[in-house]
């Protein structure tokens, strides 16, 4: 065996040091230091894991004794500032997920392929009513679901009703198509409504007669209902109504066909322009609240986390939302409810995309003491709230009016595909929301949310002056705000927000 020779000693690399290094290392002092090794990602992020994880290269050739020591603080101090955060999202992900699985009366034999019917045992009859003007939407995600929907349903016991004003024909088209692909009875309207036929303010500021925005939207939600109290073509597309002919209510406009008396549906489910789960639809209808309700909403979301129809969510005092993220609710039973992972969250209105009605309210007959309610608008000049509270407000009943936190649609498919994943984080919110929301100072005050229908309150107009007006129903919904719907050049129309003065 070969046996290893010891270096020779010019081998070793000697350092020479001078009189006054060697003084300083008696006294313990080293004046001499070895040059700062350059700066690489690995020596920065060791503490976060195996460094052969990372490719080793210089962050900065500058050498000294400051810059890179000051830059890898900075880097540790960022990284760490993120890593509690994320392992919270990351532990409550696991540990503490929201509404991520169905209470038990829930049911799940709703999934994939079934045959018809059978998301509906009791043979419920079921009117659904919709307004969409984006053709990709009912040639794809939003007309396939309303398909499915009606198979789970049973097309027997379903009516759909479809309402589409003024969208081009590359709409018109595409419910040309998909009337034609569903099998239940159907009324699918697509027309140009003048706005000569609905309601007009004159706001002194302004000059001249406007249409205001909730309003119109408030009259194609109703054109929508009409199938309840008339009997509408399968399919009707009409040439626009020239603005000189004869007015005729909006209640019963002149191309509708011969009234008939609605029996026997006993929900009406309200559908947006939405990307939706036919199977949550089903939970939505018979589960929510176990079937008992006046109305129940899904939450609808802009992107995987923000909230958006805040126009028309209150909670069970009436207040708006705070940010329009979990748990949306600032204080209050709302959102109490929230955070306790209930089923059904008690609110005074609400609308997310989608919502299912206790259809008596839509069908009781005119000669009653509670006329069948429908949608509405404020027609004070400076003052707004969504057609979609106010339909709560006038129903009534908000014990009875619950949003339901498992049922969620969206505005696009992207979106929708992450809702799942965002409900498992939410609870990561709980804290941020309630700080910033006072931070902001959410909810914003609503001097009309105590009023009483039929009492006299003293308000200022949008002229300046203060006038005596008798209080109605739905004072939580408003807020101090116009916006009108005008017609430009060619016929386009378009919405317009008016600063109000003295606002």
């Amino acid at each position: 065996m070969a046996t290893p020779s010891l270096p020779l000693l010019d081998e070793y690399e000697l350092h020479n040091y001078s009189d006054d290094e060697y003084q300083d290392q008696e006294e313990g002092l080293l004046r001499s230091s070895p040059a700062p090794r350059v700066l690489s990602v690995p020596s920065l992020i060791s503490f976060l894991g195996p460094r052969k994880l990372f490719r080793s290269y210089p962050l900065s050739r500058k050498r000294g004794p400051k810059g890179p020591r000051n830059l890898a603080l900075f880097v540790k101090l960022w990284c760490l500032m993120w890593t509690g955060p994320l392992l919270l999202v990351l532990f409550v992900g696991l540990f503490m997920p929201s509404y991520v699985k169905y209470p038990e009366w829930y049911r799940d034999d709703i999934r994939g392929d079934q045959t018809e019917g059978l998301g509906n045992p009791g043979n419920e009859k079921i009117f659904i009513a919709a307004n969409i003007i984006n053709e990709d939407l009912i040639r794809g995600r939003w007309g396939m679901a309303v398909k499915y929907l009606i198979h789970l349903l049973g097309s027997q016991n379903c009516f759909l009703s479809v309402y589409e004003n003024d969208s081009g024909l590359g709409t018109k088209e595409a419910l040309r198509e998909f009337r034609d692909s569903i099998s239940s009875n159907a009324s699918i309207v697509s027309t140009t409504l003048p706005l000569s036929y609905i309601p007009t303010i004159n706001p002194p500021f302004i000059g001249h007669a406007v249409t205001k925005r909730i309003t119109y939207l408030a009259t194609v939600r109703n054109l929508a209902l009409l199938p309840l109290t008339y009997a509408l073509t399968p399919f009707y597309s009409p040439t626009p109504i020239s603005p000189g002919a004869e007015k005729t209510s909006l209640e019963n406009p002149d191309f509708h066909e011969v009234p008939f008396k609605p029996t026997g549906y006993s929900k009406v489910l309200f559908l947006n322009d939405v990307v939706f789960s036919p199977q949550e639809a089903i939970h939505l209808l018979f589960d929510t609240n176990r079937g008992d309700y006046a109305a129940a909403c899904a939450l609808d979301f802009i992107n995987p986390i923000k909230y958006y129809d805040t126009f028309a969510l209150r909670d069970t005092e009436g207040n708006g939302i705070g940010l329009p993220f979990y748990p949306f609710f600032t204080f209050g039973e709302s959102r109490s409810a929230v955070l306790a992972g209930r089923e059904s969250i008690p609110v005074k209105s609400c609308w997310g995309g989608m919502v299912a009605f206790d259809a008596t309210y839509f069908t009781r007959h005119e000669d009653t003491l509670q006329p069948p309610v429908r949608f509405r608008s404020e027609m004070e000049d400076a003052w707004d709230a969504s057609e979609c509270c106010l339909i709560h407000a006038d129903i009534a009943d908000p014990s009875r009016t619950f949003l339901n936190p498992y049922i969620r649609t969206s505005y696009d498919y992207g979106t929708f595909r992450l809702l799942g994943f965002a409900r498992r984080i939410e609870k990561a919110w709980t804290y941020p929301h309630r700080f910033l929301s006072w931070i902001v100072g959410m909810p914003w005050a609503n001097l009309r949310r105590g009023e009483k229908e039929g009492e006299r309150y003293w308000t200022v107009d949008s002229s300046g002056k203060k006038v005596e007006r008798i209080a109605k129903k739905g004072g939580f919904c408003g807020i101090r705000r116009l916006q009108v719907i005008e017609e430009g050049k060619g016929g386009a129309r378009k919405w317009r927000k008016w600063k109000l003065p003295n606002a």
